[in-house]
């Protein structure tokens, strides 16, 4: 029997939808454990063994029922088989897939739940409404079936068409969510049948009433809080005598916490139940893409990761801004640096401010002194407003930064920052900036290289909070100077690995500093050198010499006394500094293994620098650490030490 034309149209829609579901799998990503996977062949290789064959067997069985139903000889040549009929129930399986797109669907919109809380209640509530109608729906279509007998309820109606039957069914089965049904003329299976029936449409009633009743609590509860907070602002500004306007900004302010209030307490729970160190990696990840734009927090990730994690996971803050809400005001003591996570900032330097009659009057928005500005004015609503204040502010958005010298000496806010758009900043106390960084000695060492530049850059800049920080190149510890006036311990000394003997680092080190100060021979200028004091047999699977003249020699460069040998210093003085590439010293004899030699893998040496820079970087953290001394080309007696991860600059001389 043919299907009404309207279920007939709907079926060749439902499955259009996912027959085309089929297509866009094969072209969707997938996470393989925590990375996404956009590889074509990976991607169809993950479909093909997992889904692809469920897909088919659900859709495969309606297209060819459709089909039958379209070609009237064929449907007549194949009526016997009404086990096709049976097949379509397979459909119900899609329920599975369904139910994913709809927790995608979910998971996307929790993602805001600040502007679709309303939005996501009624799909909760309609989903529910969904699943009640579709246990209904099965539940007329088994009662049918029941009673499609002789001696059933429905044997009267055989002559009807299929919507007079379903109807009759889907009537008797929502009966039941209302508590009536009619017991008169059924037969013992029909009765038990009403019975099973009724309990489970007693259960889905409950289950109705208990969510529809929760949602409406929840904006009781909601409606209650809002208007005990307008009660009691009414009763604190009539005791103290606020004026009107403070009291809008705080009711403003009162109502956007409020809707936020179940996103904050929702992510709560939910980092409660992480380990500490997934939590760090989650705040790591969050945070750590906008803090990266700063060129010493990127520095400092690439040197030492795991204190840009532990910055990242304690050392910030997260605050929201309302459009119109004043950040801080010039003369404001300031203690934050702050970070704009998304949404849209404004800042006035003072200068402006005072030119232009701007002043702030004790609230947290700011007017004119002839006009009030309302925060719709603040927000750029206003073109008169626009084209007097926008075009003299700066604009904050995602990655940019602000207030930063309050992290290297005291400071005052030097103008006006106002948000434009709702926005969220990262914020870093000071404290909370110190107390991490003093766990890491070389970040804090780097740390104060920093601040001495950004210091003297401040001091000869005018005062504003959006200054910008000084280049890598002029604080990074090859480009600093430091005049040692007394001799000087070997820096690392009581460190060294047991592979290097501290006579041969000595040694290495003095004939660094003598090229760099007094040339080479002949008052030749030298151009720039590296020296790595390492395991020999180590050092031949991390790199390579192109022509090597040191090749089957054993010139050392230690003597027996533990002191350089000046005969060996002379050699390589003539010999060993006018090609590219880095000399090697054996760590334990101090023997000459080559020069012209050249690191395999420069990954671990970062990406700011030049590419010696980069290559010393790399290999003192290789073939089990190495003592590595770098002398740049306008080097005279400065060198650069490297150790491990450890970096110092020195120029003096090194106690006998």
């Amino acid at each position: 029997e043919k299907e009404p034309s309207g279920v007939f149209v709907c079926g060749w829609i439902v499955n259009c939808f996912w027959t085309l579901d089929i297509g866009v799998s094969l072209i969707t990503g997938f996470h393989r454990e925590t990375q996404l996977e956009v590889r074509w062949r990976s991607i169809i290789e993950f479909y093909m063994t997992r889904w692809f064959f469920f897909d088919v067997l659900v859709v495969l069985p309606d297209w060819i029922f459709l089909f039958f139903q379209y070609d009237e000889n064929l449907e007549d040549g194949l009526s016997t088989l009404r086990v096709l009929k049976v097949i379509r129930f397979l459909r119900l399986m899609r329920l599975v897939k369904l139910k994913r797109l709809i927790g995608d669907v979910l998971e996307g919109m929790n993602s805001d739940f600040s502007r679709a809380q309303r939005a996501l209640a009624s799909m909760r509530l309609s989903a529910l409404m969904a699943m009640i109608f579709l246990a209904m729906h099965i539940i007329a279509c088994m009662w049918f079936l029941i009673g499609d007998s002789k001696h059933g309820w429905a044997a009267e109606l055989r002559n009807g068409d299929l919507a007079e039957r379903y109807w009759v069914s889907l009537l008797w089965s929502l009966s039941h969510l209302q508590g009536s049904t009619c017991m008169a003329d059924l037969q013992t299976g029909e009765r038990i049948y009403v019975a099973v029936v009724m309990l489970i449409s007693l259960a889905l009633t409950g289950l109705f009433i208990a969510s529809t009743t929760n949602k409406l609590q929840e904006g009781v509860d909601f409606a209650r809080d809002l208007t005990s907070q307008r009660s009691a602002l009414r009763a604190f500004a009539q005791r103290n005598r606020t004026s009107p306007e403070l009291c809008v900004q705080i009711r403003q302010h009162l109502e956007a916490q409020m809707i936020s209030r179940d996103t904050h307490s929702r992510d709560e729970r939910l980092l409660k139940l992480l380990s500490p160190g997934l939590y760090k990696d989650l705040l790591f990840q969050m945070r750590g893409g906008t803090c990266s734009r700063h060129v010493l927090f990127d520095f400092l990730g690439t040197r030492n990761n795991m204190f840009f994690r532990q910055m990242c996971s304690e050392g910030f803050e997260t605050n929201t801004w309302r459009v119109g809400e004043i950040v801080f005001s010039a003369g404001d003591s300031c203690k934050h640096f702050r970070f704009v996570r998304d949404g849209s900032f404004k800042y006035l330097h003072s200068s402006v401010l005072d030119a232009e009659g701007f002043k702030t009057q004790g609230t947290r928005h700011f007017e004119r002194q002839t006009t009030p500005i309302s925060s719709e004015i603040i927000a750029g609503r206003s073109s008169t407003f626009i084209g007097e204040w926008d075009d003299k502010a700066h604009t904050l958005a995602h990655g940019n930064y602000i207030s930063e010298a309050c992290l290297w000496t005291l400071w005052e806010c030097c103008g006006l920052c106002v948000s434009s758009e709702e926005g969220t900043m990262y914020t870093m106390n000071t404290e909370t900036f110190r107390e991490v960084v003093t766990q890491y000695p070389e970040v804090l060492w780097m740390s104060v290289l920093y601040a001495r530049q950004f210091v003297l850059k401040l001091n000869k800049t005018p005062m504003t909070d959006l200054l910008e920080p000084p280049q890598v190149s002029e604080w990074e510890p090859e480009a600093i100077d430091v005049v040692h006036s007394e001799d000087q311990d070997l820096p690392w000394e009581e460190e060294l690995p047991s592979h290097i003997s501290k006579h041969v680092a000595r040694a290495a080190v003095k004939l660094a500093q003598l090229i760099a100060s007094e040339g080479l021979d002949e008052n030749r200028p030298h151009h720039g050198f590296t020296v790595i004091v390492g395991d020999e047999e180590k050092l031949a699977t991390c790199g390579r010499a192109g022509f090597n003249p040191f090749q089957g020699h054993d010139l050392r460069l230690v003597n027996s006394q533990g002191q350089m040998d000046k005969d060996v210093f002379d050699t390589l003085r003539r010999n060993a500094f006018h090609g590219d590439g880095a000399i090697t010293l054996d760590s334990q004899t101090g023997k000459v293994i080559a020069s012209g030699w050249f690191v395999g893998d420069i990954r671990l040496g970062g990406s700011a620098g030049g590419a010696r820079s980069r290559s010393a970087k790399a290999i003192a953290q290789q073939a089990g650490n190495c003592y590595v001394i770098k002398a740049s080309e306008d080097s005279r007696g400065k060198v650069i030490l490297h150790l491990g991860t450890n970096v110092q600059p020195f120029s003096g001389k090194l106690k006998e």
